[in-house]
């Protein structure tokens, strides 16, 4: 895995200016990339100390990210995506559709179904931007739901379907918007504490 400087003399806690300059005197391998220079971690000389507080410092980040989870969930430590809000009105909404209908809604309950198998990939993502994306394509298969469920006649009326865009854009949608803003701060908070 390559590193750049800076990721580097974190790791090897010294100096950028110092890790350069044994770069530069052959002290330490590497290479320049674009004008910057690169360390693989594998070449890096840590000592038995350095490597401990590698991994201590990975130890708080992870304890930071989880009281991050743990906050952004109201205060529990769920690792379900069961207890994330549009998962649970999502499942909610689809058993209701697949129930009220003969069938005809089948183009529905796919964009559910993908919906849903994307809000569990980000919730069991570790990394922040896959996280985001998981939620993003959630997004976009609830949103093909909503136009599917648009063009339906009874969608204009009182009818069911009218209830169900209604649950989609003002309950669903909104609260996901919510994981992918989270997510976002999330890979923030992760590059402040490097």
């Amino acid at each position: 895995m390559d590193l750049t400087l800076r990721e580097a003399a974190l790791l090897m806690d010294v100096n950028e200016r110092t890790l350069r300059d044994r770069l530069r005197r052959g002290d330490l391998r590497g290479s320049k990339v674009g004008g910057r220079w690169t360390v693989r971690r594998a070449d890096l000389p840590l000592t038995e100390d350095q490597r401990s507080a590698v991994f201590a410092r990975a130890r708080r980040v992870r304890d930071s990210v989880d009281g991050a989870l743990a906050s952004a969930l109201g205060g529990k430590r769920r690792r379900s995506a069961l207890d994330l809000e549009p998962f649970a009105a999502t499942v909610a909404l689809r058993r209701e559709i697949a129930a009220g209908t003969d069938g005809s809604l089948a183009c529905v309950l796919t964009c559910l179904d993908r919906a849903l198998d994307a809000l569990a990939r980000g919730a069991h993502e570790w990394a922040g931007d896959r996280k985001r994306d998981g939620f993003l394509d959630a997004r976009l298969h609830l949103s093909r739901a909503v136009a599917r469920l648009a063009i339906q006649p009874d969608t204009q009326g009182d009818g069911p379907g009218g209830a169900w865009v209604d649950r989609l854009e003002q309950v669903v949608l909104p609260s996901l918007g919510g994981l992918v803003r989270w997510s976002e701060r999330l890979d923030e908070r992760r590059g402040a504490a490097r």
